[in-house]
């Protein structure tokens, strides 16, 4: 079996964040977060998916779009403010029009068509295009600047002006537009998936004042620090490089809210739609409490995303999941959330989502996603306990899903609490190791205890052995007893 190559491991070290105090491990191709309720399993998977997404978004395009669609806006207006120009002033105004359609042309294959690295050495030739927008406009303001009827006209020339010279000044500190970016996202991420009023309440209460709260992701990446309530980002361009040529960033938890998918919907299409935020405004304070992380993979599974290539491996994981629950999740063309279940004669019926088995649900999402091009090689996948709502029996079927899929390329991390899941990544470590292939380099097993991870430095195969004594405990005090 040959393991397919996705993004590099990553060092990670969290302090003073929520219950985790020190945590310092690696995220590997399949990660494991293990510990007892209450160790901060789930504050380090939140925070993952909150870095790991904000990092895959390409917020220096962000703002060169921003700068661009605001030049637009103004230049389309110049013909409505002319006021019936000579054939001089109509030529100039064509010529404003056309520089910056050429300007337009260079920002789409500069900045929609590669990464962070690509963008920053290919800026500067936005300069010339940029120049020729700022003397086609001088050129149009000394023709028209004497005559009263052109005022207008005159305002938006200068308003041009002035958002061009922002683009210029943008393409002369792209980094601290990219600091500025990446710092604004996380903030309001961290807020609304931790769904905290700041990101001031989400330090350890154990920690001292003067203590920050930090994420470091290696040397090739860089650093974060929470101060009080604010965030500063030192990154490094090859880091945030590879972050964004990763594919998509899924998170999953509760099967519950896919089953009040359909509820959610009309959230989901608000958040970017003023219209319907006004609109929705009294569900909107009912639905505060729902993070940011779910809208977002709903969001994904109602994209229609195309994909150069298709996988026969994952074609057929899909198959085998849909087999083991017997039948498959699917989104209606009214973007109802429905199980199809498959008869003894292979007939389908359609079930609502409320009436169907919630460890089906689990499964059948991932099939669902699946189908629908999001889970794809090199995205990641995060897990906050899969084992919820499972029978043994299918939280076997759920790790050996969620591995076959880390073999295929997708990088996947989870939290868990069950003894049962452990005992079955084991036996896949066996496997993995019997394959001749490297469970060191695949595997990452980490143990929380009281937010901190303990037996760091231990084989892989000691950690799960030690993790299992951690879980299992309870169970075997009881037969003690």
């Amino acid at each position: 079996m040959e393991i397919a190559k996705s993004m590099n491991n990553i060092d990670v070290i969290i302090k003073n964040f929520g219950k985790v105090q020190h945590a310092e491990f690696k995220v590997k191709p399949f990660t494991v977060i293990a510990g007892k309720n209450a160790s901060g399993k789930s504050y380090i998977t939140r925070s993952l998916y909150t870095f790991f997404s904000s990092f895959n978004k390409d917020h220096l395009s962000i703002e060169v779009d921003a700068s661009v669609f605001t030049i637009n806006r103004i230049v389309s207006r110049m013909y409505f403010y002319s006021d019936n120009p000579s054939q001089k002033v109509y030529d100039h105004i064509n010529f404003v029009k056309d520089t910056f359609s050429q300007l337009e042309k260079s920002v789409d294959l500069i900045f929609h068509q590669s990464t962070l690295i690509l963008q920053l050495s290919q800026k500067d030739d936005l300069y010339d295009d940029i120049n020729r927008v700022k003397s086609a406009c001088n050129s149009l303001i000394e023709v028209i600047q004497t005559y009263k009827k052109y005022d207008d006209l005159l305002q938006l020339s200068k308003r041009i002006l002035l958002a061009v010279n922002k683009l210029e000044k943008l393409m002369d500190k792209p980094h601290e537009s990219l600091a500025f970016g990446l710092a604004k996202q996380l903030e309001q991420s961290l807020v609304n998936n931790f769904l905290v009023s700041s990101v001031s309440k989400l330090k350890n209460r154990g920690a001292k004042e003067t203590d920050n709260v930090s994420f470091s992701f290696g040397k090739d990446i860089g650093n974060v620090y929470l101060k009080s309530n604010s965030i500063s980002v030192d990154l490094k361009e090859k880091g945030v490089d590879e972050f964004q040529k990763i594919d998509n960033v899924v998170y999953l938890e509760s099967p519950v809210y896919w089953k009040i998918k359909d509820v959610l919907g009309s959230w989901v299409e608000s958040r970017n739609n003023p219209f319907l935020r006004r609109q929705l405004k009294h569900q909107q304070k009912e639905l505060k409490k729902i993070p940011d992380y779910i809208l977002d993979t709903f969001a994904l599974a109602d994209s229609e995303i195309v994909v150069d290539e298709v996988h026969d491996s994952l074609a057929l994981l899909k198959s085998k999941i849909i087999h083991s629950i017997g039948g498959h999740v699917q989104i209606s063309d009214s973007g109802d959330i429905q199980f199809v279940e498959y008869g003894e004669s292979n007939e389908q019926h359609v079930i609502d989502l409320h009436h169907t088995a919630t460890g089906a649900v689990s499964l059948g999402v991932i099939a669902l996603l699946l189908e629908k091009n999001v889970i794809v090689p090199n995205s990641v996948l995060i897990f906050d306990e899969p084992e919820v709502n499972l029978h043994p029996a299918w939280q076997q079927i759920m790790i050996k899903v969620l591995y076959e899929l880390s073999v295929a390329g997708v990088r996947i991390v989870f939290a868990s609490h069950s003894f049962d899941m452990m005992e079955s990544i084991e036996k896949l470590m066996d496997s993995h190791e019997r394959k001749d292939m490297d469970v060191e380099e695949h595997f990452s097993i980490i143990q929380l205890e009281a937010g901190q991870t303990i037996n760091t430095t231990a084989p892989v195969f000691k950690k799960i052995d030690a993790v299992k004594a951690d879980l299992g405990k309870p169970l075997f005090d009881l037969f003690m007893d």
